[in-house]
Parts: C-alpha cells; sequence; structure tokens
C-alpha cells in the first residue's frame, strides 16, 4: 500500500483505556501517525526502531546518563518516530526536564504514563485498534476495486472510473490525466475549463509527474490535494488527483486512490494492446497500397473502400511524424498516437487514418473537380487537426513532439502513392529548415524539394566547403559574420536598407562586409551564377545544420 495503516496520537489519546495517559510536551506533533508500538528498555535501542512507532520507556537504560537523555528525542524525531511515553516512578522520580524541552523543539509528542498503568495497557488497545482500522481500509478498498472492476468489464472508460472514484471520496474533486493527453475533471463543481483547474492540469501535465501532497488556489482559497501517479512497473501514464474540496483525503482514501490507479493502468494498458492490433492490421493494409504497382489498384479498390479511401477520387495525403528521443518513450507515444487516431475519426468522419511507421498517415479526399478553394479548406482543416489535438502533447511529450507534412492532391493509386512520398518529405525536410512552424506543405518547399533530396553527403559538404569554406574560416578566426551578412542580404533580394534593419548594423558597415565577401570567395554579387551558388550553399548548410 502506499501508506502505513494508523492512527494519530490524538485519536489513540481518545481511547477509552488509555484516557490517564497524558501529553506533557511537544503538543505540535499530535497528528503524527502510530503504526506500531515498541519498548525502549535497551540504550542502543535505534537500530530496532521504525518510522512511525510509539516508544514506551521507564527510562531505565539511560537514567543516569544526562547526555543520553538530551539526545534521545532529537534522534527518535529524526527516525520519524512517532512519539515517546515515558512510566516515571520506579527508575526515575519525574520526566527529564531537558526531555520535555527537547519536546517543544522538535513538536516531538512526550507522553506520560501513570504508574499503575501496565505497558500491556497501552500496547493492546493501540495495536487492536490499528489492525481495526487497517481491515476497515482493506474492505473499503476491496468494495471499490470490485465496483471499478464491475465498470471495465461493461465497457466502461476513464471517465467512468473518475465517477468512482468521486463518489467514494465524498465527492471530493478529481482529476485524471494520462500520457496520452486524456484530461478528465469529475466533479459536480468544476470542469476544465475553469481557471485554477487549468493551472492544476498544466502542473501535472509534466512527463513522470509522481505521488505526492501539495496545495493549489481554488476559487482564491487554499486547497489541499493528494496526487498519486498511475504506473504500470516503472512506465508512467499519467496521475490521478484527488482535491480535498468537500473533505480531507484521509489513510482509507490514500488506499481507494492506490486501487483506482491499478484499474486506470488496466485500462490504458489494455488500450495499448487493442491499438497493437488494429495497428498491424492496418499497417499490412498500408504498407501493400503504399508499395503496390499500378496494374493492382482494381485489386485493392474494394479493400481500400472498407477501410475509408475511394480510389478514384482524388486525396491529399498527410503525415504527423512522432519524433521521441529515447526506445523507452515508444510506448508512451504508441498511445498519444492512438488517441490522436480516435480524436479524428471521432470529429473527422472523412477522413481515413492509420498509423505506419511512427506517423499517423491521413487520407483526406478532394472533390473530383478540386479548385484551389478546396486546397484552402484542406489547409484550415490541417491546421485544426494540429491545434486541437497534436499540439496538446508538447506539454507531455516535449516540445515538437509532433510534425505534419502535407503532400499535393493526388488521384488513383500512384496519384495517393506519391502525395504520400511528399507528405514524409515535407516532414523531414520542413522540420529542419522552418522548425517553429508546425506544419510544412510539399507545394510550399520550393527549391528545398531538390535540396531535400540529395543523398550524397559527401558532395554536398564538398559543395558547401568549395563555395563558403573561406568565408567560414573567416568568420570563426575573426568573430566576423560574413556568411550571415550574406544569408541575409539573399534574404532581403539584395535591398541594404532591410539588411542593415534587420541585422542593426550601420550601412557603411553592411558594405564593407559584403566587399570583403566578394574579396574572400572571388565572387562577384551581380553575377547570377555565382550568387545562385552562393545560395544553394547557404541553404545546404542550414539543413547541416540542423
Amino acid at each position: 500500500m502506499i501508506h502505513c495503516a494508523g492512527i494519530s496520537l490524538r485519536e489513540m489519546l481518545a481511547l477509552p483505556g488509555l484516557k490517564q495517559v497524558r501529553l506533557i510536551a511537544g503538543a505540535g506533533g499530535l497528528d503524527k501517525v502510530v503504526t506500531s508500538v515498541n519498548v525502549m528498555e535497551v540504550p542502543d535501542i535505534m537500530d530496532w526502531t521504525r518510522a512511525g512507532e510509539l516508544l514506551l520507556t521507564t527510562v531505565y537504560s539511560i537514567r543516569h546518563d544526562t547526555n543520553a537523555q538530551s539526545r534521545l528525542i532529537p534522534e527518535l524525531a529524526e527516525r520519524n518516530l512517532a512519539g515517546l511515553a515515558i512510566k516515571p516512578g520506579r527508575y526515575i522520580e519525574r520526566t527529564p526536564d531537558i526531555m520535555i524541552e527537547q519536546a517543544n523543539a522538535h513538536n516531538f509528542p512526550l507522553l506520560e504514563i501513570p504508574y499503575d498503568v501496565s505497558f500491556p495497557d497501552i500496547i493492546n488497545p493501540v495495536l487492536s485498534e490499528i489492525s481495526n482500522q487497517q481491515l476497515a481500509v482493506i474492505q473499503r478498498a476491496d468494495e471499490v476495486h470490485l465496483h471499478l472492476n464491475r465498470v471495465v468489464l461493461e465497457g466502461g472508460d476513464l471517465r467512468d472510473i473518475a465517477n468512482v472514484l468521486v463518489a467514494a471520496l465524498n465527492n471530493n474533486l478529481a482529476v485524471i490525466q494520462t500520457i496520452s493527453n486524456d484530461i478528465i475533471v469529475a466533479s459536480d463543481e468544476y470542469d476544465c475549463d475553469h481557471r485554477d483547474i487549468k493551472k492544476l492540469i498544466e502542473l501535472n501535465s509534466r512527463y513522470g509527474t509522481g505521488t505526492g501532497r501539495g496545495k493549489v488556489v481554488l476559487d482564491g482559497l487554499e486547497t489541499g490535494y493528494f496526487r498519486l501517479a498511475i504506473c504500470v512497473g516503472k512506465k508512467w501514464y499519467g496521475t490521478i488527483t484527488v482535491l480535498e474540496t468537500k473533505a480531507l483525503v484521509s489513510r482509507s482514501d490514500e488506499g481507494t486512490i492506490e486501487r483506482t490507479a491499478a484499474v486506470a493502468a488496466l485500462v490504458l494498458v489494455n488500450q495499448l494492446a487493442v491499438a497493437s492490433v488494429e495497428r498491424r492490421y492496418y499497417n499490412e493494409f498500408l504498407n501493400e497500397l503504399l508499395i503496390a504497382e499500378n496494374n493492382e489498384e482494381k485489386n485493392l479498390k474494394g479493400r481500400a473502400r472498407g477501410w475509408g479511401i475511394d480510389l478514384q477520387n482524388p486525396h491529399v495525403v498527410a503525415a504527423i511524424c512522432f519524433y521521441h528521443q529515447s526506445d523507452e518513450l515508444v510506448e508512451e507515444y504508441q498511445l498519444m498516437a492512438q488517441r490522436i487516431i480516435q480524436g479524428l475519426r471521432e470529429n473527422f468522419s472523412d477522413i481515413a487514418v492509420g498509423y505506419k511507421l511512427d506517423c499517423i498517415i491521413m487520407f483526406i479526399p478532394l472533390p473530383q473537380n478540386w479548385t484551389g478553394k478546396d486546397c484552402n479548406k484542406v489547409r484550415e482543416k490541417i491546421k485544426a487537426i494540429y491545434e486541437r489535438f497534436v499540439s496538446r502533447f508538447g506539454r507531455v511529450a516535449g516540445k515538437d513532439c509532433g510534425y505534419i507534412g502535407v503532400g499535393r492532391p493526388g488521384s488513383g493509386l500512384a496519384g495517393i502513392q506519391s502525395s504520400y512520398r511528399e507528405a514524409l518529405q515535407a516532414c523531414q525536410t520542413g522540420r529542419k529548415i522552418w522548425p517553429k512552424e508546425p506544419v510544412c506543405y510539399y507545394a510550399d518547399l520550393g527549391v528545398w524539394r531538390l535540396l531535400g533530396n540529395i543523398q550524397d553527403k559527401q558532395e554536398i559538404h564538398l559543395f558547401i566547403e568549395e563555395t563558403l569554406g573561406k568565408l567560414l574560416l573567416y568568420d570563426q578566426e575573426k568573430g566576423a559574420e560574413l556568411v550571415k551578412t550574406l544569408e541575409v542580404y539573399f534574404e532581403c533580394n539584395g535591398k541594404l536598407k532591410k539588411v542593415t534593419e534587420k541585422m542593426y548594423v550601420h550601412y557603411n558597415t553592411i558594405l564593407y562586409r559584403l566587399d570583403r565577401i566578394q574579396q574572400i570567395t572571388g565572387c562577384s554579387l551581380e553575377d547570377a551564377t555565382a550568387c545562385l551558388n552562393l545560395q544553394m550553399a547557404i541553404k545546404l548548410l542550414q539543413m547541416a545544420k540542423k
């Protein structure tokens, strides 16, 4: 369990058989939880103590050692024991003043047991009450677990699980978030659009958010919360956060939340398994569709129609490519991809969508006699897809986790295959040259289409060296910006006033730099061929750096 069963010292002192035990110091620690009871009658008791214990003693072993008496409570407090109960009268006349002082200084409860009360009179009722509470916790958690299992067996989802949890926790507010960006707010008062709930959601969106208690501001009031990670093994799938809007989250409630997290993890893993099977079947079809020969089109038409793709109509193919940094995150990205696919199918019923090679592939249909207006509608749809689905994953998966490439319209098997290849190239090339733009259209790439297809990396580096090598070396040795100046010069179409404004330098400085560029490279900026070579070298250099 995520907590130790026990009762607070305040609750313990209210037990019928312990009313004669009195608190003499350390009142600030009365809410410490007692999980077990131990007896100290040897000086080296520390090696046998555990956090949460109430330690009973007659102080016999250190009755003449004032140094040991002064060290005892600080050491017990450091080990997170619940408290110390002293029974004076036989070996010491009264509780030492130094121990009372230390108890108050550390807010460590110091109790005094009457002479005629034996240790078993303390131990038996405390352990009995702890056992009763533990049994109640287990019974309640089992009831909730059975209810949750019934919800899952009946096809319930995370929303249904959240509602069961809220009902079990006195209608406190519960938020379930997953790595796939499911955000469920279960409450009769709040939803995910509430300003303070949005802040909480953002707080919990960091990958690997774990278990803990804390406080947030809700409607101007400081509200406590308990948060638990949803994990399978060492894999993090999300969090469950319960805000104490109606009642405090008790230790028993923590057990209920833990059971809920286990069931939520089971649902998420099951969704991954279902997605894996579906992805396998759809991948087989996609592989066949996207590499088939033209003479196979007739045989594929029927199957393609079954997946929502009419090969007789023109389509635009778009690819959402995911870029994860380690193999450990592959499963999480697959879960996110499944969520995006599910959202696309629910909100864009005309789009056929699947998953292939770390990419979501979308087939967007166009009218037979499509026009520029139809292409603009496709762009609007792609923008909506990015904003509603892809961009939302940046919080949990890291910036630029998904990038969209879009091919040109194509008809028939050959046209769809060509649009697919263009979409992948738009992803690969666009992400390098326009990393701040989340979508790249192949039709907008221009000369980058040619440069992105160059496979001979050695030839690229050789061309850059022959064309810009001397300028790069000069910049490195002198700390100059000749290459940057040349890049901005071409971006501004040779208009020097714009160059000076963009680089924030004097007009004469730009003139001097351009003159040095021509001297070093031996190229005239009035020579169209020389300028073309320089521009190509700069673009290739930009791609090589990314």
